[in-house]
């Protein structure tokens, strides 16, 4: 450290940006099917095209790829199980950057997410493999834009506090119990079209309309009980709040891996700009490493262990 660094250099005016969004998350069903020398199936991230391709036995059989996808190789046996076949896709997906994440590889099945919020470049769709591919969770990413007043971030932990008879109030100890973080911010330039997203993806829902009249929207969007039981985690997305005077560098960011945004309301008022009160928290992500897996500081995109 530097004797300069422990004065006013540090000092800084912080305005940030508010990206809001979700990962693609696709599931692959293989039931107890074992892949034959060559046979894929095809995903994408937001950049790349892939081609997960499956080498048998050291069979050799290399399929050519439709629509210039990158082949990824997985070398299995025979007389793999499926869980031990996932596995090494998971092995095989993560060694390459930026292809994505494999969870849960057990039980016949597997999830993989793009490791950036967003839509990708095309679903993912099996070659010749005869697994089931479905899209989870479709993947967008939406700028919240301007906001009136401060992006406020807020952390409080939960403490038991240990005392003891013989010692009467004094502390002893604090035990964690648990932490909680949230963003709160006051949103003024929220166009319809990202307003819509946030209610209908998040607590609230979307009505598709057939039979209105041609210039009519075709859609409502808002909220009723078509949600109620619904788990928070279901509806997740990425929250990151990324300071303006950093440009690219991504080294302070901070993110919430799993975020529901919830607007408390808004005013009609012919004084005043109409601004959208919204809070985040932060949701723990099992997907995520456990040190970091409410929230993280730093560049989220990288390949996490």
């Amino acid at each position: 450290m530097t004797v300069c660094s422990k004065y006013t250099t540090n000092v800084v005016l912080e305005p940030a940006s508010l990206t809001f969004g979700k990962e693609e998350l696709s599931c692959v069903e293989m039931g107890t099917t074992i892949p034959t020398d060559g046979q894929s199936f095809t995903y994408s991230t937001l950049t790349s095209k892939y081609q997960v391709y499956f080498n048998v036995d050291a069979g050799g059989t290399v399929p050519t790829p439709a629509d210039g996808e990158t082949l990824i190789e997985v070398p299995i046996n025979s007389t793999d199980t499926v869980d031990q076949i996932s596995a090494k896709v998971k092995t095989a997906i993560e060694a390459i950057t930026g292809a994505g994440y494999v969870f849960n590889p057990t039980s016949g099945e597997f999830l993989i997410e793009d490791e950036q919020i967003g839509e990708t470049l095309k679903a993912i769709a099996d070659v010749d493999t005869g697994w089931t591919f479905h899209v989870k969770t479709k993947g967008f990413s939406i700028d919240l834009g301007e906001t009136d007043g401060a992006i406020e971030f807020a952390q409080e932990n939960t403490l038991f506090e240990v005392k003891a008879n013989q010692t009467g109030e004094t502390l002893r100890a604090e035990l964690l119990q648990g932490t909680t973080a949230t963003i709160t911010c006051a949103l003024q330039s929220l166009s319809k079209d990202r307003l819509d997203l946030l209610i209908a993806e998040c607590w609230g829902d979307k009505l598709e309309l057939t039979n209105g009249p041609a210039s009519a929207d075709s859609s409502l969007i808002g909220a009723g009980t078509s949600k109620i039981g619904e788990n928070s985690l279901n509806l997740a997305g990425k929250l990151i709040v990324h300071p303006i005077r950093l440009g690219a560098d991504k080294s302070e960011d901070l993110t919430f891996w799993k975020t529901v945004p919830t607007l408390s309301g808004w005013a009609y008022d012919g004084l005043n700009k109409k601004v959208y009160n919204a809070e985040f928290k932060a949701l723990v992500d099992e997907f995520r490493p456990k040190e970091i897996n409410l929230f993280a500081i730093g560049d989220s995109t990288q390949q996490l262990a």
